[in-house]
This record gives structure tokens, C-alpha cells and sequence, in this order.
């Protein structure tokens, strides 16, 4: 069957009172993976922000840890940074990782992912040559709660004074262990996924947010005092890579890029691909290189529909992404979602960037204009098409556009000394002005429905933590041939 908005919302509330039963059974590993179900779902599908019940949850059973006092002072300049992304381009590990060496500061790095992985060579190489790193990734061999008491003690024996999340919006097993520590030690969040729910908003001192709309989502929705709120812009990590080439269809022309993941250009009305569409008709000087991971045949399907075989282009996942900035002349933002990060590229490539505003949805300018305001959004299509025209046909004025961009983005040394101000003043490094009745840009159910009941990977997803269980517990999701096409994914921390 298809997944609709109210079987979301069914299965949300069913994996919720799945785990609480667990919890009263004292069956603490299954109650994690259904709780760790059921926030995947509050992520994936947009309900909420923040549940308290599921907070409520994590912190009982936080309490099934074996707690102990510590009988030496916590270390000020000693940290602990939790990830659970550890790639090189995804998340803001390098950015974090730099800023604390940078400061100096004793760090232990735990990681759930195998930093041997081609993905992760910039942060390993990075850790081995600071003496001051130590690195402990938990063991997956371990059972769920088991690794929740390896977190804590690994924590508690470094004595760091702060701790560094960075999780994946369904986390719940490092939560659990978050919830345990001492007061002693500031857990500080930084917050990759801010317009929608992620867990753990209970257990967190700071919370660092990268622009106005989250910092204010973050105040009114999840809880936070404006006073644990820092606004820290941040910055690409602009590795130099070598530059693996464009595809020939690309030589000689005028290169439009783009990319994402391919839920980011999703929506009813295939805007995106109207986007292209017209400023690639009204410009034949130029194609679109589109960079990102998803699903091929839905994707292929929507350049065949709008006629741009040969004009739209996909060139899949690069190691070389800003290196492709770099070879490119124009950056066109995604819609109906945009990238920060993509943006943020862009400027410091000093490439021009096309967006087109969304109803009731954010700007670039958002992510882009960290130091100066320049003007970039487009109100209408006709605005856009006009805008790209001249982009176009007119290089100077698309340098002069980009070195705009460029005056707007933060530098490396701004973020890292915003970094330390914010943790040795606990005041925010840029100023932040909240929104009263913030908006909720992005939250488009219908969109993400679509998606899903095309990709499955919502399903499997569902499958991947909660195994045969799970189909015992909702199996109208695997009634349209979803089980058949079940690969082994990892999304964020899942447990098995």
C-alpha cells in the first residue's frame, strides 16, 4: 500500500507504545529500536519538533545505567566530540574538528562508523597527526544497551568538561547515554537538521544553530532558552581534491550546477525540472551538471518527461564537489528544498547562484550571507530565466556577481574564533534575531509521501531496525512489493 499522512502518523504513535511496553517488560534493546523507529519517522515525515514523551523515555532509560562519581575534577580544556556521520563532506565534522584544534584543546573522538571507510581518510588523517586526539569507535558486536554503557563509560573516563554532539535525527542509543552524564560535563549540540524533529532536545545545555530560521525553530518549538541558542555560520570544507571532469556533452557550453540529494527537488508540480527546463530553452549556450544520490529511475524519468536528454545532466556523487564548483560558471539552488552547504560552495568558489523563492519557504540568503546582504532570491520564474540569461551571455557580470557571493561567507578564522568565544563566554558570536511566529518552511508532507512511496527507503529503513518485528507491526507497508526490494541501509544510527 501507500504510505499516507495518516498511517505516518498511525505508525508513528504505534512505535511509541511499542517501546513503552518494552520499557515496562525491562526489554531495554527492543524498546531503543522501536523508539529509534519512531523518531526516523517523526524526522522522515515532519511531525514535530520536539516529543517529550520520547524524551521521557530515553531518560528512564538512561536510568538503567551504571552510573559512577567521579573522584577527580573534570578537565576544562579537554573535550569529547560524538559523531555519528564521520565523512569527510556530510555534516560538520571537519569544521568542528579544525576549530578545536585550532584552540588547542585535548579532544576523544567516538565514532559509530568505520573511519577505514574511503569517506572518512580527511578526519582520520586529520585526528592521527593531532597528538592531542585520541579515537574510540563503539563496537557494533555489542548488544544495544551495552554499547549505551560503553558511550558512558568511554565519556567518563576521559573526564572531559564538554561534550560534542553530532547526531543523526534518530540517535536514540547515544541519547540514552547523554542523559546519564553528570552536569559536570556541557553537552553542546550542533544542529545539522534544523526544520525538522531530531531526538534529544531534552538532554542538551547549547544548542549551535547555522542560521536566523533554526535558531528561532529552535526557541520556539524545541524548548531551548534564547540563552543556550549560538548563531555560528559555517563554512565548506574545501578540501583539495583532483578534479575528476565533467562529461563531454558539457564542453564548450555554459556549466549550470547543482546538487543534493534528489528528495530536495521533489515536489507535485516537478518544479525544478520546470526551472530547468526554461532557462535551458531560453539558453541553449548552456546545460545543467546536477551532482547527488537517490533514485535513478525516478530521476532519469523527469529529464525524459521535460525533454532534456543531453541538456539536464547527472554526473552522481563526487568526492571532488568543490573542485566541480570551481569548473563550473553558475550555481542554480535546488527547489523545492535548498542546501545550505551547496550554497555555501558556491560563494567561496565565487560562483554567481540562481534560487528561486519558495511560498512560504526560505532564502539562500539565509546560509550565504553570513557577513553582507546581497540581494539573490527571485520572486518569479520569468525573474529567474531573465537573471540566468544574463548570467549566460555576459561574463563579466557573472564575475561580478560571484565575487559578491564571495564578500559574504564567512572565512575559516571567523568560524573558529566565533567557536571558542561562544564555548569560553557562553554568549552567542553573532547575533541572532528570532522570529515571534517563526514559520515552518520546508514541511511539505504530501512531497515527502511521494518520495517515499517511490524510493521505499522509508520502509527499509523501518526494516533495517526493527527486522521481522517490523513487519509484524505494520505490515500494510510491505504489502506493495516493499519487503522484495529491502537492502541492508544505514540511515543515520539504526540498531539491529
Amino acid at each position: 500500500m501507500k504510505l499516507t499522512k495518516e498511517y505516518v502518523n498511525y505508525l508513528y504513535s504505534t512505535f511509541k507504545k511499542k517501546a513503552e511496553k518494552a520499557i515496562e517488560r525491562g526489554k531495554y534493546d527492543e524498546a531503543v529500536k522501536y523508539l529509534t523507529a519512531a523518531t526516523h519517522t517523526a524526522y522522515t515525515f515532519y511531525i514535530g519538533f520536539r516529543d517529550d514523551a520520547t524524551e521521557d523515555m530515553l531518560m528512564r532509560l538512561s536510568e538503567k545505567i551504571q552510573k559512577r562519581t567521579m573522584s577527580k575534577p573534570f578537565q576544562p580544556n579537554r573535550v569529547v566530540f560524538f559523531d555519528t556521520f564521520s565523512q569527510d563532506a556530510q555534516g560538520l565534522s571537519m569544521q568542528y574538528l579544525d576549530a578545536i584544534i585550532a584552540a588547542g584543546w585535548e579532544i576523544l573522538y567516538i565514532t559509530t562508523f568505520n573511519l577505514n571507510d574511503p569517506r572518512s581518510q580527511l578526519i582520520k588523517r586529520t585526528l592521527r597527526e593531532y597528538d592531542k586526539a585520541q579515537v574510540i569507535a563503539v563496537p557494533s558486536r555489542l548488544d544495544i544497551m551495552e554499547r549505551v554503557q560503553f558511550i558512558y563509560d568511554t565519556i567518563m573516563d576521559y573526564q572531559a568538561s564538554k561534550l560534542f554532539m553530532q547526531i543523526s535525527p534518530s540517535s536514540c542509543l547515544p541519547v540514552i547515554a547523554f542523559y546519564a552524564l553528570p552536569r559536570e560535563i556541557t553537552r553542546y549540540q550542533i544542529n545539522l537538521t534544523d526544520h525538522t524533529y531530531w531526538v534529544g532536545a531534552g538532554c542538551m545545555d547549547y544548542i549551535f544553530d547555522w542560521r536566523q530560521y533554526g535558531a528561532s525553530l529552535s526557541a520556539a518549538h524545541r524548548g531551548f532558552c534564547k540563552e543556550q541558542i549560538f548563531m555560528l555560520p559555517y563554512y565548506p570544507m574545501m578540501k583539495e581534491t583532483p578534479f575528476n571532469g565533467f562529461p563531454k556533452e558539457a564542453e564548450g557550453k555554459v556549466k549550470i550546477f547543482a546538487g543534493a540529494s534528489y528528495y530536495k527537488i521533489i515536489d507535485e508540480q516537478d518544479t525544478f525540472f520546470r526551472i530547468n527546463k526554461a532557462i535551458l530553452d531560453a539558453n541553449p549556450a548552456a546545460v545543467t551538471l546536477f551532482a547527488g544520490g537517490g533514485d535513478a529511475k525516478m530521476l532519469n524519468s523527469l529529464i525524459e518527461k521535460y525533454g532534456l536528454q543531453g541538456r539536464f545532466i547527472p554526473i552522481g556523487q563526487r568526492n571532488d564537489i568543490f573542485q566541480c564548483f570551481k569548473h563550473a560558471d553558475i550555481y542554480l539552488n535546488t527547489y523545492p528544498l535548498f542546501g545550505g552547504l551547496m550554497g555555501q560552495f558556491a560563494a567561496h568558489a565565487g560562483l554567481p547562484i540562481l534560487a528561486l523563492r519558495r511560498s512560504g519557504g526560505g532564502i539562500v540568503e539565509e546560509s550565504v550571507c553570513q557577513k553582507s546582504f546581497t540581494q539573490i532570491t527571485c520572486e518569479s520564474l520569468d525573474d529567474l530565466v531573465d537573471e540566468a540569461t544574463k548570467l549566460v551571455h555576459n561574463e563579466s557580470y557573472r564575475h561580478q556577481r560571484g565575487n559578491q557571493m564571495k564578500q559574504c561567507v564567512i572565512s575559516i578564522d571567523d568560524f573558529n574564533q566565533g567557536f571558542v568565544s561562544a564555548i569560553t563566554t557562553s554568549v552567542t558570536p553573532y547575533p541572532v534575531e528570532f522570529e515571534q511566529n517563526v514559520r515552518l518552511h520546508y514541511l511539505n508532507v504530501e512531497d515527502k509521501l511521494k518520495l517515499e512511496n517511490k524510493t521505499k527507503g522509508y520502509q527499509r529503513s523501518v526494516f533495517t531496525t526493527l527486522g521481522m518485528s517490523g513487519i509484524i507491526t505494520c505490515p500494510r507497508i510491505w504489502m506493495d512489493g516493499a519487503l522484495s526490494r529491502v537492502k541492508s541501509s544505514r540511515i543515520g544510527l539504526f540498531v539491529k
